[in-house]
């Protein structure tokens, strides 16, 4: 062992259940029969070593080695390939070997790409950045559908990052709140609540995010800047892109005949009360809105509403 270290605390537990007692004392008799496998056949301290899985004990690393749990201490590999240069072991078919390493060297093995990219992955910082990512570009895609580019690669994004949180331990909570975070933003650009719905939305993504890893070192948790970054940027480009939607939604309609509405005709003909008007280069036929009234060729006219084929309109110029 490396000095300052400690073993043992190997009671077998099943995470977030409670295990039937027969259960229990069957997984407890199967890990401590396999100790005392080889346990016993290194010369080591059976009864401690079954005292780590049955009772949790553990040890730091003089105790470990007063029990005879260990065989020594080295603080580096130098130290313990020194310390083993000579040293006796006997397998378990009761071959004896003598080590030989003090001309040893420590050949490093580099990482694969797989092991590379899963590293990468596990970041809970770049997972975290890529679901925002990639759900801001799948957003646009459906804002500016026909682009492609950004659907594919914000799908591809999104997995990376849902691939990488999948493989940390998530608090489910968290997930609530990022959801509730959305929710509140939408009916911002829905209903007027003066920015509150808004700062509360980007609130719950800013909280939900810093929280959602529950890595047991800093390392593996989100960091507070990179939720504060991601949390407020997803949050007002959502909020824009929600607010120019919904906004788009409730312009006037610019195409088709309700796109006439609101806008000034010439009478080519007597208006009294039905005839005909040219808007927009073309010839409709129209029909005062007041029947009792009356319009002379040349006057402006404002249409109205539209029926069928027939421009309503009324005398007067458009506001």
């Amino acid at each position: 062992m490396a000095p300052g270290t400690n073993a043992g605390a190997a009671h077998p537990i099943v995470e977030g259940k409670t295990l039937d007692p027969i259960l229990k004392q069957k997984i407890e008799n199967d890990a401590t029969a396999f100790l005392r496998s080889y346990v016993s056949r290194r010369g080591r301290n059976v009864a401690a070593a079954e005292d780590a899985v049955l009772n949790s004990k553990s040890y730091s690393d003089t105790e470990a080695l007063n029990l005879k749990l260990i065989d020594l201490i080295a603080p580096d590999d130098a130290a313990l390939l020194l310390a083993l240069d000579g040293r006796a072991i006997h397998r378990f078919d009761g071959s004896a070997v003598t080590l030989h390493l003090g001309h040893g060297t420590i050949m490093p093995f580099d990482a694969s790409m797989r092991e590379r990219l899963l590293s990468r992955l596990t970041n809970p910082d770049l997972a975290v950045l890529l679901v925002v990512l990639g759900a801001l570009l799948i957003y646009l895609e459906f804002n500016v559908p026909g682009t492609i580019v950004p659907g594919a690669l914000g799908t591809l994004l999104l997995l990376l990052g849902v691939f990488g949180l999948d493989l940390l331990p998530i608090r489910h909570t968290s997930l609530l709140l990022l959801v509730a975070g959305l929710a509140l933003m939408l009916l911002e650009a829905k209903f007027a609540s003066h920015g509150v719905l808004a700062v509360t939305g980007i609130a719950s993504l800013v909280f939900g995010l810093a929280t959602l890893v529950d890595g047991p070192i800093a390392e593996m948790r989100v960091h507070l800047g990179t939720a504060v970054s991601a949390g407020v940027g997803f949050g007002a480009i959502s909020f824009f892109l929600a607010w120019i939607a919904l906004k788009a939604r409730r312009n006037k309609v610019l195409t088709g005949p309700q796109a006439m509405v609101g806008r000034r005709a010439v009478a080519v003909t007597d208006l009294a009360p039905a005839g005909e008007v040219e808007i927009r280069g073309e010839l409709w036929r129209a029909a005062l809105l007041d029947s009792g009234a009356s319009v002379s060729v040349g006057a402006s006219v404002v249409v109205r509403q539209v029926d069928g084929l027939t421009l309503l309109v009324e005398a007067g110029e458009p506001e």
